[in-house]
């Protein structure tokens, strides 16, 4: 993105007919059932990081812009 440039739709409206299609091309689109999360949260459960893997995980995270997780213990 250039800085300093004004976005080109800066001060537009959204039109309620935008609005609506927006709306409905998000419905129908479920998250994961509780019985789905349960099954992955226990398939990674005990899982164990070797230092190469803690190391490439971190040197792929340098400089992100996003906020650090604590995801590896």
């Amino acid at each position: 993105m250039g800085k300093g440039r004004v976005p080109w739709n800066k001060g537009l409206s959204t039109s309620e007919e935008v609005k609506l299609k927006i709306s409905q091309s998000g419905k129908g689109k479920h998250p994961h059932s509780e019985e789905l999360k349960l099954k992955i949260s226990n398939s990674l459960k005990g899982r164990v990081f070797t230092q190469e893997w803690k190391d490439k995980i971190s040197k792929a995270r340098k400089g992100k812009k996003y906020p650090k997780k604590d995801i590896i213990n």
